[in-house]
């Protein structure tokens, strides 16, 4: 992010500030570079998005801070509300299919159609805020072909591994398409320029390939929440087909896990595809370890092209970590259901830990944010720290996510909140069940559960590569409500 570009208005919770936020957002989009139809988009969803704040608060003395970053290829805005805690819950959700029925609901309705993404984010003391994207009308790579044979396999030449840049992305976005077609999780890409943008940012790092005579043959990258971040995932992995039997992942994989080390990075996760094995034996290569399963994390219309061209149900994933400097001894609070599985997953991780009973929520408010990606029909809901209200925070998030259509709902616990087995039987109670963990970085280790809202697995279906991924599985399934019914009636 280009901190000269920033801008900051800051001002009072009420209606008659809705013109200024607008014309705020309406020069920021203009000078940004978007077209008087996205200017007109930005406009009107950032008023909605006031207008929602401004519906909930009963403070007289709340503020609205708008926060404008535009960088290369997007703006995002950031809506945040200072003053009594907001209940977002009490949103109602709008149906176009009802348009005279919750009529409360049209401004979350329209704010959510203008963006390309909005993340809701409680803070705790920091606020409440909407994080709005929105990204400018660049060109992808261009359409889908019509079907065409693969490539014959051929020799995989000598190649260089080196980081990508501004030049490589086209070749890249290529690449991937090659590889996946349309179907790949991560819309950006497709869009040479935002890979472009998010590695000169620090966003992503991209590794690449290269021939002696420049042809790109692969890519992978580590993708992280944010350039200060040091934990990452690697993934955006694809290799040339014609050249998928030279070892090319392997080494890309190896070389940015070797950049994260002498980074300090400490660690680097990997979600690996379950219908098909490939991707589980690379991790398993690179001594990442199995720490979770995630059902239904991405549309079944995710292809991998001369693999597993068409899926029959949503992708799941093995959660699989690798630690790249030493563990500090942690001390965790889990809910005790989980204590032995969790043994053993630490266990399997080398890391050291201990356990502590539960407390009370010191707090009345929890922090928490939500991010959906409706592309994916997949939203993660973090909890960083338990208040009081955390059991309603989730109920509430887990209705409108349903509303919004998601098919696969991720709940992040802290495991260092001696708050969290407080609240066990709420997350039982609402559906969730054990997905895995996540060790972390400075703010600590994960408890993932999921909820698969209204997915019903084939577990037969799932590819497993290793014994340990089955031990999961199977732990995974205990806890599966339609089994458990039909062992009752057995």
């Amino acid at each position: 992010m280009a901190t000269a570009n920033l801008s900051r208005l800051i001002v009072p919770a009420r209606p008659r500030s809705i013109p200024l936020v607008r014309a705020h957002a309406r020069v920021v989009a203009q000078e940004s570079g978007f077209d008087p139809s996205a200017c007109r988009a930005i406009e009107l969803g950032t008023e909605e998005a006031v207008a929602q704040f401004i519906g909930l608060a009963d403070d007289e003395t709340a503020t609205l801070e708008l926060v404008c970053e535009p960088e290369a290829t997007r703006l995002i805005l950031r809506l945040r509300h200072h003053g009594s805690p907001l209940d977002c819950s009490r949103w109602p959700e709008y149906d176009p299919d009802q348009p005279e029925t919750h009529l409360d609901g049209l401004s979350a309705y329209l704010m959510r159609r203008a963006f390309d993404e909005a993340c809701w984010r409680n803070l705790g003391k920091g606020g409440q805020e909407w994080q709005l994207v929105k990204y400018l009308a660049t060109p992808r790579v261009g359409a889908e072909p019509p079907p065409v044979a693969p490539a014959a396999p051929a020799a995989t030449p000598a190649f260089a591994i080196r980081r990508l840049q501004a030049d490589d992305a086209l070749a890249v976005s290529r690449c991937i398409h090659a590889c996946y077609g349309y179907s790949y999780v991560y819309d950006f890409v497709y869009y040479p320029d935002r890979l472009a943008a998010m590695n000169a940012s620090g966003e992503l790092i991209s590794a690449v390939a290269v021939a002696a005579d420049g042809e790109v043959l692969g890519h992978a990258a580590l993708i992280r929440s944010d350039p200060t971040a040091r934990t990452g995932e690697l993934g955006v992995a694809a290799v040339s087909p014609r050249y998928r039997s030279g070892g090319v992942a392997h080494q890309l994989s190896a070389w940015l896990l070797d950049w994260a080390a002498r980074q300090g990075w400490h660690g680097v996760n990997a979600n690996a595809v379950t219908s098909h094995p490939f991707s589980q034996h690379l991790c398993a290569r690179l001594d990442f370890r199995p720490c979770g399963l995630l059902l239904g994390l991405a549309p079944a219309s995710l292809s991998f092209h001369g693999i597993a061209d068409r899926l029959r149900q949503r992708e799941s994933c093995v959660l699989a970590y690798r630690a790249l400097q030493p563990a500090p001894a942690r001390t965790l609070y889990p809910p005790l259901r989980y204590q032995n599985l969790l043994t053993r997953i630490y266990g399997r991780l080398d890391r050291p830990m201990s356990f502590a009973p539960g407390q009370a929520p010191a707090t009345a408010i929890s922090r928490w944010e939500t991010t959906a990606k409706a592309y994916l029909g997949t939203a993660i809901l973090t909890l960083h720290q338990s208040g009081q209200d955390a059991a309603r925070v989730v109920a509430g998030q887990l209705l409108e996510l349903r509303r919004q259509g998601m098919e696969c709902v991720l709940l992040y616990l802290n495991l260092g909140d001696p708050a969290l087995p407080d609240f066990a039987p709420d997350w039982e109670r609402l559906g969730f069940h054990f997905a895995g963990v996540l060790p972390g970085g400075d703010e600590g280790d994960w408890l993932i559960l999921n909820h698969p809202l209204q997915q019903a697995f084939d577990y037969e279906r799932l590819v497993l590569a290793d014994d340990w991924s089955h031990e999961l599985l199977a732990a995974i399934e205990a806890e599966d409500p339609v089994l458990q019914a039909l062992a009752g009636r057995g």
